[in-house]
């Protein structure tokens, strides 16, 4: 996956939760590393986009997810969207996610 990113690009997410989601990532390292602590604190057992809704260079997908906190093996569930941004060589470099991270946070005894 980090291949379809560029160097630079910038990787949004929503609030703090257990340092899954800290606000704004540059850069494919820093994607790299939301991506391990993300593992290491949930199991999906579902992710399913939906919607896909695309203008130019910029994508909108909306979904859903589902899985368990590993800690605490609670569940959760939450629809998502994400915004995507794709540059003239088709490499994304812009993404932004949006979704319940207080049921996330709850399920993972925060």
């Amino acid at each position: 996956m980090l291949a379809a990113l560029t160097d630079k690009v910038e990787w949004t997410g929503p609030s703090q939760v257990a340092g899954l989601y800290t606000g704004q990532r540059k850069g494919k390292t820093a994607v790299a590393d939301f991506f391990t602590k993300l593992n290491q604190h949930l199991e999906f057992s579902e992710f399913e986009p939906g919607e896909f809704i695309a203008k130019g260079k910029k994508v909108v997908v909306n979904g859903y997810c589902a899985g368990t906190a590993r800690k605490t093996g609670k569940s959760f569930s939450t629809d998502w969207s994400m915004t995507w941004r794709v540059n003239k060589n088709g490499k994304v470099s812009r993404h932004h996610l949006y979704l319940d991270t207080f049921n996330i946070a709850k399920a993972m005894g925060l």
